[in-house]
């Protein structure tokens, strides 16, 4: 990896460089750039730019999604459009897969619960294929007159470019998986395709590199991918999330309850999360207007480790925004860039079982919904 641009080279409180990122923020001076670009800011780098993850990830992605409502951002808090749709997801996707790294207990090899679980998905297929309308009638609402040629097009959708589509990527990871053969690029294809499924439009995130100057040095920002409304305006669009860091390697995680975002570290996907956070809020959808004082903005994300997804989201000011584009590598106290700015993060959800998928459906369908201004 490269020399970053930036250095500490003074801070007023000693750094460890074990300490979680989340910690008190210190404070310090940054000097002028090593090399002209870096992809990435470390997590300590972050810190001195204040932005902060939290202490604490907040309680469902459902809650994460609902910090939307203060910025008018027409996401729908409930449709009757969505639940049912949530509710098709989860009657065809009843199905648990495995990592397959060990035996899942004495007598059970990976083998066989490799065949076990791919059996399952195959059935589930299955029934996705037979189905029609009318038999899954019983998980739509009670009276869908109102609403039932969008909700049958929206079935066909699901049931054709979405279930197939993702139980098809799924088999090919896990075969992958088992082998030991699996990279990068297959566990980006399989997230793509389950948040296609929950029908958000992506594009590489390659197609569109964002930069930000930050001293005299010029930062980048390579997502993986990025969902964008369908409303373009001068010609710019903007950004409802962007997915980041998806990585194959295997990340030892605590108990869903007990996830800190410290428990990625030292991996370095919490530094490139927040720098990719941090470019893209300049065209984020979510913003609230008023004066410099009163502005904010706030840009979705998520970040991949194997098969596990954590959501996240950056609230900042417009004037902590223009303090960091402004820094030109003196002390941030002089230059009263003394605001922080959060990093909020949900816990782990792992795409392969049921009862995880199941909670991201109806948040996913409401970012989808306001991305194709479907009210």
């Amino acid at each position: 990896m490269k020399q970053p641009i930036v250095n500490i080279v003074k801070q007023i409180m000693s750094v460890d460089a074990s300490s979680p990122c989340y910690k008190k923020r210190k404070t310090g001076s940054i000097i002028e750039e090593i090399n002209p670009k870096i992809s990435c800011l470390k997590e300590t780098e972050l810190d001195i730019l204040g932005l902060l993850y939290e202490k604490e990830h907040v309680s469902g992605l459902e809650v994460l999604l609902n910090k939307t409502l203060c910025y008018d951002s027409k996401i729908p808090k409930h449709s009757s459009k969505i639940q049912p749709l949530a509710r098709v997801l989860d009657y065809f996707l009843d199905f648990d897969a495995s990592e397959y790294q060990e035996a899942v207990d004495e007598g059970t090899d990976r083998v066989t619960r490799f065949k076990e679980d791919v059996n399952n998905i195959k059935l589930s297929l299955t029934k996705a294929k037979e189905a029609t309308f009318e038999t899954v009638r019983h998980l739509l609402l009670d009276d869908i007159s109102r609403d039932e040629d969008y909700l049958r097009g929206m079935f066909q959708a699901i049931k054709w470019n979405g279930i197939y589509g993702f139980g098809e990527k799924l088999i090919y990871f896990m075969l992958e998986n088992r082998k030991g053969t699996s990279n990068d690029m297959v566990c980006r294809q399989l997230f793509r395709d389950f948040l296609v499924m929950c029908g958000l439009n992506l594009m590489d995130g390659e197609s569109k590199n964002k930069s930000m100057k930050i001293g005299k040095s010029v930062v980048t920002s390579h997502p993986e991918l990025r969902c964008c409304s369908d409303e373009i305006t001068e010609l710019n669009m903007k950004t409802v999330m962007l997915v980041g860091g998806v990585k194959q390697r295997k990340v030892a995680l605590p108990s869903r309850h007990d996830f800190k975002i410290e428990d990625l570290y030292p991996y370095d996907i919490i530094g490139q999360h927040g720098t990719n956070l941090l470019l893209e809020i300049q065209d984020s959808c979510f913003e609230k207007t008023g004066d410099e004082e009163d502005g904010r903005s706030l840009v979705f994300g998520a970040m991949c480790v194997g098969t596990q997804v954590i959501f996240t989201a950056l609230d900042m000011s417009k004037s902590h925004i223009d303090a960091v584009k402004q820094l030109e590598g003196e002390d941030l106290d002089v230059l009263g860039v003394i605001e922080t700015s959060c990093i909020f993060y949900t816990r782990p959800y792992n795409i392969l079982k049921a009862a995880d998928r199941s909670e991201m459906y109806e948040p996913l369908l409401r970012l989808a919904c306001y991305q194709h201004q479907i009210t």
